[in-house]
């Protein structure tokens, strides 16, 4: 009777301990360091969107246009990025990656601020993230946003969304050149469902 009395306090004290790790682990994961972002598709929006001045917004939107320049996907031919981005969501970039051949490149749609700090209430204004957005319903990135690496940042209807501060980082490199669906299953892979 003893050792069964005691068996079971130890089989108590277990499943007490598991369960106090895993709700531990549970509120960890919550908070996780994610941060609040905001999307904006231009400097207009930028500007009527918050209390940022029009300097604060023009500079945003030119390092996010620089930082798409640099890593924004590339295709070889028009229909590939089109296949994926939409009619004329895509445009001529001439050298640089390929010296002497054209690529396509997906036009920038909008841009998103984080904040300098977690909850620091201070945008980043060095380092926007540039997005994109199809409009080919056929693509598995139509209406959402999503940066340069291949990541869904929500769907494009939203302005607010909550991001790691990972996903806010430069990306290393320049664009990739793609071929066609190859962007399109990047962003399968590391999509969460957006």
């Amino acid at each position: 009777m003893g050792n069964t009395s005691s068996n079971r306090k130890w089989h108590i004290l277990r499943l007490s301990l598991r369960a106090g790790v895993v709700v531990s682990g549970a509120a960890a994961l919550s908070g996780c360091g994610e941060q609040a972002a905001t999307i904006y598709k231009n400097v207009a929006d930028c500007v009527q969107g918050n209390t940022l001045s029009q300097a604060q917004c023009d500079t945003a939107y030119r390092n996010a246009k620089n930082e798409w320049q640099r890593t924004a996907p590339r295709y070889q031919y028009r229909r590939d990025c089109e296949s994926e981005f939409g009619d004329d969501r895509c445009f001529t970039q001439q050298g640089g990656f390929l010296p002497g051949r054209t690529a396509f490149m997906p036009v920038m749609s909008g841009f998103m601020l984080g904040q300098r700090g977690s909850n620091s209430g201070e945008w980043d204004f060095d380092r926007p993230k540039p997005l994109a957005s199809s409009r080919n319903r056929s693509s598995s990135l139509y209406g959402k946003w999503v940066g340069a690496g291949g990541q869904v940042f929500g769907k494009y209807s939203q302005t607010r969304v909550q991001v790691s501060p990972k996903a806010l980082k430069r990306l290393k490199g320049s664009g990739r050149v793609l071929g066609r669906g190859g962007f399109g299953r990047t962003v399968s892979s590391r999509s969460s469902g957006g």
